[in-house]
């Protein structure tokens, strides 16, 4: 399940990132750049040999052979996944499959970004940011409570579920899991979740925006 607080909770984790790759650099200018997926053709200048590399190798496990992170050269934070897509079978009872990963895979082949922007074009930034209320009940996301009429009040669950799900979809491969964070696309992809929540509260403020207690409850 996923709750109210998950964007403060990423944002946190990115600024502790930003703040450690500042340490790590010695450069204490250095920020964390965003990918603005509502521009649709901005993923050709991300998914380059000379940036993020390209997509996996279809016949080879899906691993990325291109750019900075390809396999052997790029080592993985962790190496292990409960299953290919464990958001597909995450409801299943049985013991899930446990995938060891030799390096980055992804797999947005041929219609992944096509998809991408025909969803883009369904919620832009202009109708999120006319969704007053962060949140509302139920803020817990379990699949029996979202309907499309919970989702469309809530700009945190339209966010989260219309835009940012959709973008770890598109790319698939790791970016379909919980070891999402290995692919370096994850953080240009949460930066950009902040960016657009920044943008919200710059509007409305924390319209709706939950109490701890709140966020404790199933809704």
């Amino acid at each position: 399940q996923r709750c109210a607080s998950l964007l403060p909770w990423h944002r946190e984790m990115m600024l502790r990132f930003e703040k450690e790759m500042r340490r790590v650099s010695g450069n204490p200018s250095l920020t964390l750049p965003y990918w603005d997926w509502h521009q649709p053709e901005a993923y050709k200048s991300i998914f380059t040999d000379d940036f993020l590399g390209g997509d996996g190798d279809i016949y080879d496990d899906d691993l990325v052979k291109t750019g900075a992170f390809r396999v052997g050269v790029w080592n993985l934070a962790l190496d292990t996944d409960p299953s290919a897509n464990e958001f597909m079978d995450m409801h299943d009872d049985s013991a899930p499959e446990i995938f060891v990963l030799t390096g980055l895979t992804r797999s947005y082949g041929s219609n992944g970004f096509t998809d991408l922007k025909k969803i883009v074009e369904q919620y832009p930034v202009s109708a999120l940011l006319d969704i007053p209320i962060y949140d509302d009940s139920p803020y817990q996301d379990a699949e029996t409570h979202l309907t499309e009429d919970t989702i469309a009040k809530s700009m945190r669950k339209t966010l989260e579920h219309q835009l940012h799900d959709k973008v770890h979809m598109a790319i698939s491969g790791q970016m379909g899991t919980g070891t999402s964070p290995n692919d370096p696309a994850f953080f240009l992809q949460h930066c950009n979740v902040h960016r657009l929540w920044e943008k919200k509260k710059k509007k409305w403020g924390n319209e709706g925006y939950p109490t701890s207690v709140q966020s404790s409850k199933t809704g």
